[in-house]
């Protein structure tokens, strides 16, 4: 209950690390971003390919003294550009993004580093692809900060010693301070963007849950046909079905109980109750129409999509008869029930704006009211329609006549099984 009664609160996360608090909304996000980061992924490895083939193919044409050297790391770098889309292509790949991508970045710099320590005299033109490295794991949001930011911090710093080491004196000085404030903003830039994702997220994840609660909500008082009907739009609902099957049940021996009964333990008994008769009713796909005080009231074919099978309606009947027996044992009271059944036409309809209900009315209605009024304690009584209707699949024993108010003499039959 507290779920459709307590409004829903967006997840909160670590303004550190950003991770949200809640285990299972951090695993949905980290699903949800890595299926966001395929597209610019894909499009970051195309134009790697592109770049490096393009690279390669221009020093093969000028016959560059570096050409063979550096084949072997462009091979590899393409080759590993390769596997990237490869697996992006894959739900595997996208589950754990996080790991797959990390690792493709950490055998990026890694092969990088050590190119520069190879080509370490080449310091100024390889500047620009250290540049290029930070910004793919920073600037993407393939990546999430509490892992790009070691990543990326690890990574300068070992290419600042290289720049170090290859640029003696005061020269290494201003490209180093460069490549740190480079990193600085890179780094803002991918806490802000992840932070504005994740509220979002958080934002409209929380709406969801709203609609959800609010959904559920609207379904516990209304058919779930009637309520897509007044959520689009339509306020006057009012149906007419020329056959439909209403029962009404009355707890006996109730009112009695609630002159001594504490009214915690009163309202906890009718609870017990009234939860088994509704999950009978939803067992036999009735709809339950409402409750007053102890009187409960079922309908068979209204609305329209459920059929109206008297049957499922006086099996409902034996087992509610069965479920309040077992209950009033349980809690050591003596409860007993009428119940009374009649089918026919009916108007159904949803009454009320600020507390609407979805109700039936009409002559079948008010006969079946009748057919429990009138009945004995402890009996199941139906009309003749009823009876005739179902005379092979029910023992029935009639009666008689009984007088029903605004009917006259009616004859009626009790259900024995």
């Amino acid at each position: 209950m507290s779920d459709l009664t307590q409004p829903s609160a967006p997840p909160r996360f670590s303004p550190l690390t950003l991770a949200f608090h809640d285990r299972w909304a951090e695993r949905l996000f980290v699903v949800e971003n890595n299926r966001r980061a395929v597209s610019p992924v894909r499009v970051l490895l195309l134009l790697y390919l592109a770049t490096t083939l393009a690279v390669t193919l221009f020093d093969a044409v000028v016959a560059s003294p570096l050409f063979m050297e550096l084949l072997p790391y462009r091979v590899g770098g393409i080759a590993g550009a390769a596997i990237g889309l490869a697996l992006s292509r894959t739900e595997w790949a996208v589950r754990h993004g996080q790991m797959v991508f990390g690792g493709f970045l950490v055998m990026l710099h890694g092969g990088l580093y050590v190119a520069i320590g190879l080509f370490g005299e080449h310091i100024g033109v390889l500047s620009p692809l250290l540049i290029m490295m930070l910004a793919m794991t920073l600037a993407l949001p393939a990546l999430l900060f509490r892992f790009a930011l070691p990543l990326a911090l690890l990574a300068s710093l070992l290419y600042a010693l290289r720049m170090a080491a290859f640029m003696p004196g005061v020269t290494s000085t201003m490209p180093i301070f460069f490549l740190g404030t480079t990193v600085l903003v890179l780094v803002w830039g991918n806490y802000a963007s992840e932070r504005a994702r994740r509220t979002a997220w958080a934002a409209s994840r929380a709406l969801a849950n709203e609609k959800a609660r609010s959904e559920a909500l609207l379904l516990n008082v209304l058919p779930p046909s009637v309520a897509a009907r007044m959520r689009a739009g339509e306020r006057l609902i009012a149906d007419s079905h020329a056959f439909a099957a209403v029962l009404f049940a009355d707890i006996v021996g109730f009112t009695p109980l609630s002159e001594t009964m504490p009214p915690a333990e009163l309202v906890s008994l009718l609870d017990r109750v009234f939860t088994r008769f509704d999950a009978i009713a939803d067992a036999h796909d009735l709809e339950k129409i409402k409750t007053i005080g102890d009187a409960y009231m079922l309908a068979a074919g209204a609305p329209s999509e459920r059929p109206a099978e008297p049957a499922r309606i006086c099996e409902a009947a034996l087992e509610m008869r069965a479920a309040l027996a077992e209950v009033s044992a349980e809690a050591g009271v003596a409860l007993g029930m009428r119940i009374g059944i009649h089918a026919g036409p009916i108007v159904a309809g949803v009454i009320g704006r600020r507390k609407f209900v979805y109700d039936v009315w009409g002559d079948t209605v008010n006969t079946a009211s009748r057919m429990e009024s009138t009945a004995p304690a402890g009996e199941i009584q139906v009309s003749e329609r009823v009876a005739t209707a179902l005379a092979g699949r029910f023992t029935f024993e009639p009666r008689g006549e009984i007088d029903v108010k605004g009917k006259g003499p009616m004859s009626v039959y009790l259900m024995r099984s």
